[in-house]
């Protein structure tokens, strides 16, 4: 199994630190990951305002495990992830664990450097990321931070819980697949930054707009049905190009 530990609030020291544990070189702020850990590639985008981000696309060619280590600077990372499961994929929050059984598993995810945050992933599977830093600093300067304050506490709170309850749906999937699949070949590093930045905004909107909800206004389902809705949302948004499967699927 491979394993990278790390506490860095800095996304260049980071990779840095990965590339050596690879022995590996970065080249254009990439790097490619050896054939014996994975097929595929992390990418460093310094974005406007201090904020950082790490793109990565892979397939495991043995298990994995990632540890964030609790830090002293607080800071946040909000994580685009797109994940076909081989097998298994523990997520840990803190004290809080959950697993997930095979299946494509789209989702969006804030943490805080509050918690250690880690996730193992068993061999073959694939896992296309978004990971962007957020620095207090950044919330103070560009958002309200008296008002979010309390939302991303509420929301932090939940640990494991949010890992159920932030929906891809259309128009992450349309932002991510433009980030995912332009990189810098096709689009300039401006548009690139741009979409980011987009899909940070919509998380951030969405989670004060759904905080502002009062409790008799928001619909009581389980985690269970949850989970299974996010399931069939991944499933109806991935590839537009082939027709809608039938209810009875």
């Amino acid at each position: 199994m491979f394993t990278i530990d790390y506490s860095h609030t800095d996304y260049a020291k980071l990779m840095s630190d990965m590339a050596q544990k690879m022995h590996v070189k970065i080249k254009d702020d990439t790097l490619v990951i050896p054939e014996d850990i994975a097929n595929g590639y992390f990418k460093f985008i310094p974005l406007a305002n201090g904020l950082q981000c790490i793109l990565s696309d892979y397939t495991l060619n043995q298990d994995m495990y990632m540890q964030q280590n609790p830090s002293n600077k607080e800071f946040y990372i909000l994580r685009f992830d797109e994940i076909s499961i081989s097998y298994t994929l523990m997520v840990k929050i803190d004290n809080d664990y959950i697993w997930e059984g095979k299946q494509n598993r789209a989702s969006v995810l804030l943490t805080s450097s509050l918690y250690d945050f880690a996730y193992q992933a068993a061999k073959n599977t694939a896992i296309k990321s978004i990971n962007v830093l957020i620095t207090r600093k950044w919330l103070e300067q560009y958002l309200d931070i008296k008002s979010m304050d309390k939302v991303l506490e509420k929301y932090l709170q939940l640990k494991t819980g949010s890992y159920n309850f932030a929906p891809f749906d259309v128009e992450y999937r349309s932002l991510f697949n433009e980030v995912m699949d332009g990189g810098d070949a096709i689009m300039k590093r401006s548009i690139l930054e741009n979409r980011i930045m987009m899909m940070v905004e919509k998380f951030l909107t969405h989670l004060y707009q759904q905080n502002q909800l009062t409790e008799n206004a928001k619909i009581k389902i389980s985690a269970d049905e949850v989970k299974r809705l996010m399931e069939v949302e991944c499933y109806l948004v991935k590839d537009f190009s082939t027709p809608p499967p039938p209810i009875s699927f």
